[in-house]
């Protein structure tokens, strides 16, 4: 560790930098390597004129995650350095786009992928220029595959107020999560800012603003609560999407939207039971950038998304944490939700034609974390999801098998 901590010195003394080696830069900087084992399967039955299809991907990443500290003085400056390398280890059935990128017909053998970022730092306020991984309601940086979803642009964050969190970021750059490709936005380039406010220890209030320059505006309004409640504990998620459209050009507004919905939970003596609903307007489809939507109706299947227009979602959801009974480190969970669109989903792009839909999903997860010893945070999940497409749409069933360990260097 403390050759790794000299030699990252050396290399700040040779950038012009030598005050970083007895600064926080060095002090607090962390280095460490995240593996991530994935299998992937996927299949859906033959629906209409398309037949059986079944396909599946394995492969083995390699990720390194740098993050300096800052440098001393009124204004600290860091900067932080990502890069990842993923390897094919096996495949079969139809090419896709599932871990790693299909280029003629056949699934590349590798995907890499890297960034830095630059940062500065004065009082509660932060500034990052270069790659993000943003994480807001409006936009999720999706590392829901192999390798994480990257953008490039600028964020600022500030924290000087107790309990208010500010963020404000514009991107101008898009990475697909199975793609090394940078795809420049243009002139749909996007933007967000908006606050997280403790109201109480209990309860958060967040309000965020998003904007793809000509095509969409969003507002986000949401509340979360967690406290005791009896011999257990009470959680709350509300969340409230206005949705408007931003292209200049006439003709409908496709984009204009309004989404609410509540989730409840209670967990006690290990067990928790979960209780949703969702409500999209009749207007059109939720509008959304990159692969990842701050849903509750967001499962593991992108076919039961169910944010069509009209469309009620109920779920129900129920976990168990072995711990409590002498298993530490190994959980379950199981969610099934319904959706039932008075409109549908359209047939056919831009058609303006809708079916009804009501349609299922179902995803049973279980996962083991190594609490102790040597292997501590050595991590394994079985993921099984299950769509039914009430004879609308394919019915698909996927499988996912994630084994994950960090190992800090730094």
């Amino acid at each position: 560790m403390k050759k790794t901590a000299v030699a990252v010195a050396v290399a700040a003394s040779a950038m012009g930098f030598a005050q970083f080696a007895a600064a926080d830069f060095v002090k607090d900087s962390k280095l460490s390597l995240d593996l991530r084992n994935y299998y992937f399967n996927t299949g859906a039955d033959a629906f209409g004129a398309a037949e059986e299809t079944e396909s599946g991907q394995w492969g083995q990443a390699f990720m390194l995650n740098y993050k300096s500290g800052f440098t001393e003085g009124p204004v600290g400056f860091g900067v932080d350095l990502f890069g990842a390398a993923a390897y094919k280890l096996a495949d079969h059935g139809d090419a896709g786009t599932h871990l790693f990128q299909a280029t003629g017909g056949e699934v590349d053998d590798r995907l890499s992928k890297g960034g830095a970022t630059v940062k500065a730092r004065v009082a509660g306020t932060t500034a990052y220029a270069g790659t993000l991984r943003p994480n807001t309601p409006v936009f999720i940086s999706n590392d829901a595959r192999m390798l994480p979803q990257l953008v490039e642009g600028v964020m600022v964050t500030n924290q000087d107020v107790a309990g208010l969190t500010l963020a404000a970021a514009h991107v101008s750059k898009f990475q697909e999560r199975h793609s090394a490709e940078w795809a420049d936005l243009g002139d749909e380039q996007f933007s967000l800012f908006g606050a997280d406010y403790k109201v109480m220890d209990s309860l958060t209030a967040q309000y965020y603003y998003g904007q793809v320059n000509n095509s969409y505006t969003q507002h986000f309004a949401g509340l979360k609560y967690a406290a005791d409640m009896g011999p257990g504990k009470l959680g709350a998620d509300v969340r409230y999407f206005i949705t408007g459209d931003d292209d200049p050009t006439p003709g409908p507004n496709e984009d204009d939207n309004n989404l609410w919905s509540v989730l409840v939970n209670y967990s006690v003596a290990g067990h928790t039971l979960g209780l949703g609903y969702q409500h999209t307007s009749e207007d059109f489809t939720f509008a959304n950038v990159g692969k990842s939507k701050y849903l509750i109706s967001e499962r593991m299947l992108g076919a039961g998304a169910m944010h069509n227009p009209d469309e009620a979602v109920t779920l129900v959801s129920y976990g168990f944490d072995f711990g409590t009974v002498g298993v530490k480190g190994l959980s379950a969970s199981v969610v099934h939700q319904m959706g039932d669109s008075g409109i549908g989903r359209e047939v056919g792009k831009d058609t303006g034609v809708y079916q009804v839909v009501d349609h299922t999903e179902t995803d049973v997860i279980v996962g083991y974390t190594v609490p102790e010893g040597q292997l501590k945070g050595l991590g394994a999940r079985v993921m099984h999801a299950m769509y039914d497409g009430d004879d609308k749409f394919a019915d698909e069933n996927q499988t996912r098998v994630i084994v994950s360990y960090s190992i800090p260097l730094m």
